[in-house]
């Protein structure tokens, strides 16, 4: 339940109520949830039907505003552990010879997330494009004196 719920927010961007509400969004989560259900089979035990209907039941509720935890700490910024939850998923799978194309995408996406938390902070594209015209702040650039820049003080 927590791979299949991560990997469905996280790579939807959403809650479950708006993935399932949109247009091919229950029949992605279907899919991708018979990834992780086949991976659990071959790799440790076959999940009960009703269990699976039980968790489809939670994944594909249109009404419902059900997140995972590691799609709210993409959302704020903050580190997930992609290689935990998702990653050892699809290590398990390959090793087992299941295809999980859908889980392989979504651990991608969160790899791509991930490295991009690690590079430097760009200045937000305001005081960017501020700082390109020269005028910071809606300030006019003033003239740098050609006696500053030999260093010396201007007169």
């Amino acid at each position: 339940m927590l791979a299949s719920l991560g990997a469905i927010t996280c790579l939807m961007d959403a809650e479950v109520g708006h993935i399932a509400g949109a247009p091919g969004g229950t029949e992605f989560v279907q899919r991708l949830f018979a990834e992780v259900v086949a991976t659990v089979g071959a790799e440790w035990r076959a999940l009960t039907d009703a269990f699976k209907s039980q968790v489809l039941a939670l994944l594909t509720d249109g009404a419902s505003n059900l997140t995972s935890s590691m799609y709210r700490d993409m959302k704020s910024a903050h580190r997930i552990e992609a290689d935990q939850i998702v990653g050892d998923l699809v290590r398990h799978a390959a090793a087992r010879g299941v295809a999980t194309p859908l889980l392989s995408t979504v651990l991608v996406r969160l790899k791509v997330y991930e490295e991009t938390q690690r590079a430097p902070t760009p200045l937000p594209r305001l005081l960017q494009h501020a700082a390109d015209r020269g005028d910071a702040l809606g300030l006019e650039a003033q003239p740098v004196h050609a006696s500053c820049v030999a260093g010396r003080a201007r007169p």
